[in-house]
This record gives C-alpha cells, sequence and structure tokens, in this order.
C-alpha cells in the first residue's frame, strides 16, 4: 500500500488491516480504512487499530467489515494530538 492508495471493494467484504507503528513521545497514533462511496467519505473509520505504547514497535491489526454502501478503502494513519511516530509494514488483506 502506498499513502494514495484506493483500494475497490464491495460491501460484506472482509479485509485485515495491519501495520506496525512506534511512538518516539506520548501520545497516541490510530491506523484506520476509511470508507467512500462515489468519491465521497461516509465513513472515516471502516475499521481501525490504536497503539500508545511509547519507545518500541506495536504491531496494529484490525478486521474491517465493508458496510454498504462502501465501494473504495482508504488507509488512513493518524495520531491524537502533537505525535512523534513512525509506521511500516501496512497491509490490507483480503479474508475468506
Amino acid at each position: 500500500l502506498t499513502a494514495n492508495s484506493r483500494i475497490v471493494v464491495t460491501p460484506g467484504a472482509r479485509f485485515s488491516l495491519t501495520g506496525w507503528a512506534k511512538l518516539m513521545q506520548p501520545g497516541g497514533v490510530q491506523l484506520a480504512a476509511v470508507g467512500y462511496a462515489g468519491g465521497q467519505v461516509v465513513s472515516w473509520s471502516v475499521g481501525g487499530a490504536r497503539s500508545s505504547a511509547v519507545g518500541s514497535w506495536q504491531e496494529l491489526v484490525a478486521t474491517v467489515t465493508v458496510p454498504a454502501p462502501v465501494d473504495t478503502l482508504v488507509v488512513r494513519w493518524t495520531g491524537n494530538g502533537p505525535t512523534d511516530a513512525c509506521l511500516d509494514e501496512v497491509a490490507l488483506t483480503p479474508l475468506p
């Protein structure tokens, strides 16, 4: 995945959203899937995971179930307030 990846999906599809986060200072981060329909945001977090652990890499894992009318997912990485953090190895993997 890249920062601009748009993944075409169908309602009911399930995915595993994973990534590794490392915070350098207190705060928090969230890795989430944003749901779009017809090019417009319909949900800022279809599914996601958070971390607030400082100083070591933490795996973020979430199950994403695509709701109607979502037709596209975009992965979003956000911090809570001023946050110094790294993100690596982000993947959105289809589930059976």
